[in-house]
């Protein structure tokens, strides 16, 4: 009779802890987010619910950059907005030219993630965000441009955030490649 010799199991893995910097960053983005949604309701709901839609549809793709899927799903969730107002009747030149630019974007973070497109997608937001700001900017609070232009802002500077720090992660080697 064959004696089998035990397995040996690796030892228990410890986590590391996070740093405290990082979960007050956290808790203050949770705060700040829920006042935002409070404060714009709706205008958030539907980019909110594409741009969570296609991060889920991102986690099934494998050759998805992992370390930009928060911003790919916003950009996306941006152009598809966009494309939603041209059939309920919205300016479908102007509409077609930002989807243009973000579709172009996506594809270019997709095939080759790195400063090139980080850069482009991070310059489209904030000068989208400056021209929103610059229409909108007078309208009184509680309005719903006012609404409108603190969701965009919003999640322009969210989708700003989601660039740099995928690029940081790239850099560092935990999600993929970078030039």
């Amino acid at each position: 009779m064959e004696t089998q010799t035990p397995i040996q199991a690796d030892p228990p893995q410890q986590k590391t802890p996070r740093p405290a910097g990082r979960q007050i960053a956290v808790a203050v983005a949770a705060v700040f987010g829920s006042a935002v949604g409070y404060y714009c309701g709706w205008l958030l709901v539907v980019p909110l619910a594409l741009a969570f839609g296609v991060g889920w549809v991102l986690t099934k793709v494998p050759a998805a950059p992992a370390a930009f899927r928060i911003a790919l799903a916003l950009v996306a969730a941006q152009a598809l907005y966009l494309t939603v107002d041209i059939v309920l009747g919205g300016e479908w030149l102007r509409d077609a030219a930002h989807i243009l630019a973000l579709v172009a974007g996506f594809a270019w973070l997709w095939v080759r993630p790195g400063i090139g497109p980080v850069i482009l997608l991070g310059l489209y937001e904030v000068a989208t965000g400056v021209l929103i700001a610059i229409a909108y900017g007078s309208a009184q609070t509680g309005s719903w441009q006012h609404k409108a232009l603190v969701a965009q802002i919003c999640l322009r500077g969210t989708a700003v955030l989601f660039l740099v720090s995928g690029y940081v992660k790239a850099r560092k080697g935990q999600g993929g490649p970078t030039a």
